[in-house]
């Protein structure tokens, strides 16, 4: 990020924030002023506080679904991104609404209605926008229904080539050149498959060989892994007195390789607690009711999600602060001790407002702060990865149309970010 003061950082961000209704102009500065008392940031990983060369992870993440496709499922090859190139570099989006009961992927408003639309490569007119959907209703996305009867919701960051992916077998299936499914459903069955075949990485200790993603990024993380100044904020952060930690759904193989390319061999050095396989949005859930399970990652010895006695607190504290799986509840206890400070403010970062802050947001004493890089802060420049393109808005009053807002206005997120770079504007 370019060299700035704070007040054209905050002002940008402010007007930003106010045009995608994400924050109130009237409530951005009692925000700041939040942050300033904030005991504990949390922060996921991937796309929070690693940042990957989209172009890049745009061909990967699509070719290994690509390879799934045509090796476990019979697509033909014409799927592949060299024949696609063009469309799919476009059509990396995120939050579009998969109709695959017809083949269509949908751009809406915050009120639902359609921005756009397309069928296959075909984009639709407004009449024929009109014609299909008059009568339809979107339901409302929430944790555990991202899939309905007749939509998926794309909103992880490692699912925007599902949309192009989908697209492309749909024009294909048009024409008659998928043998091996009877129906625009099966598309995005499969599709969800191969996601599953190559991310699923809780099933697997060695991340290096399993699946056709992962042993690209052991292979090459400087294709992937942008290396920034994430060392100079985390100090910063510490420096000021933040308790920091963080909770990933990825294994420690996995994260341990690229949190150590990024950050150095003592990443750890930078975070309190580290939390592995967390199982997000579970970590935040009543650990009675969810029955998550925590252990040392160095002995494998299970502790209680439900309390911190003082021999976990004391082995902790000692250097033992790599955990897998946990609860918000060990991230309270510790550093209540800690601090030795009952009510404590904390503040959960991450890239999925499904998973990283909706449910941290309805806790007593925690709030979130989603990682929307589609935020446009003119003085970092137009980013050449940044795709969207083929839902951008034409007219100037939909530019600034998305259904993110509506998390904001029933308060599952506190504040929005372009990266997490902009914690050392707000917090000062």
């Amino acid at each position: 990020m370019t060299s700035l003061t704070k007040e054209k950082y905050l002002s940008t961000l402010k007007s930003e924030l106010f045009k995608l209704n994400f924050v109130s102009e009237d409530k951005f500065d009692s925000i700041l002023s939040y942050f300033h008392d904030v005991d504990v940031i949390g922060f996921d990983i991937d796309f929070t506080l690693l940042l990957y060369n989209k172009k890049n992870m745009t061909r990967l993440i699509y070719e290994s679904l690509c390879q799934f496709l045509i090796e476990h499922k019979q697509y033909p090859k014409k799927i592949c991104y060299s024949d696609n190139k063009e469309f799919v570099d476009s059509f990396s989006c995120k939050n579009i609404v998969i109709d695959f009961k017809r083949g269509n992927a949908l751009k809406l408003r915050k009120d639902k209605s359609i921005l756009k639309a397309y069928h296959g490569k075909k984009e639709l007119t407004k009449e024929e926008i009109n014609s299909i959907y008059e009568k339809a209703s979107f339901p409302d996305f929430q944790i555990g229904s991202l899939y309905t009867k007749d939509f998926y919701l794309n909103i992880d960051s490692f699912q925007p080539q599902n949309l192009a992916i989908f697209l492309v077998c749909v024009d294909l299936f048009d024409k008659g050149e998928l043998n091996a499914i009877k129906e625009y459903e099966d598309i995005i069955k499969h599709i969800i498959d191969g996601m599953n075949f190559n991310y699923n990485i809780k099933s697997f200790e060695d991340f290096s060989t399993f699946g056709y993603y992962f042993p690209e990024i052991y292979k090459h993380p400087e294709l992937y892994l942008y290396k920034y100044n994430c060392e100079e904020l985390l100090d910063k952060l510490r420096k000021k007195g933040k308790k920091l930690f963080f909770a990933t759904n990825s294994n420690y193989s996995y994260s341990h390789y690229i949190l150590e390319h990024v950050l150095g061999e003592k990443y750890h050095d930078y975070f309190d607690l580290c939390f592995y396989k967390s199982c997000k949005p579970g970590f935040f859930l009543d650990p009675k009711q969810a029955n998550p399970k925590c252990f040392f990652y160095n002995d494998q010895t299970e502790i209680s999600c439900t309390e911190m006695n003082d021999d976990i607190y004391k082995k902790i504290s000692e250097g033992n602060k790599i955990l897998t799986g946990g609860s918000y509840i060990l991230v309270e206890h510790y550093f209540q001790k800690m601090l030795n400070k009952k009510d404590l403010k904390c503040v959960f970062v991450g890239d999925n407002i499904m998973g990283d802050c909706v449910v941290p947001a309805k806790l007593d004493d925690w709030e979130s702060v989603f990682i929307y890089d589609d935020i446009n802060l003119d003085f970092i420049g137009e980013n050449p990865d940044n795709y969207q393109k083929a839902f951008e808005a034409e007219d100037e009053k939909d530019k600034y149309e998305n259904t993110f807002s509506l998390y904001f206005e029933q308060k599952c997120c506190l504040f929005a970010l372009p990266n997490v770079e902009g914690f050392k504007y707000i917090i000062d």
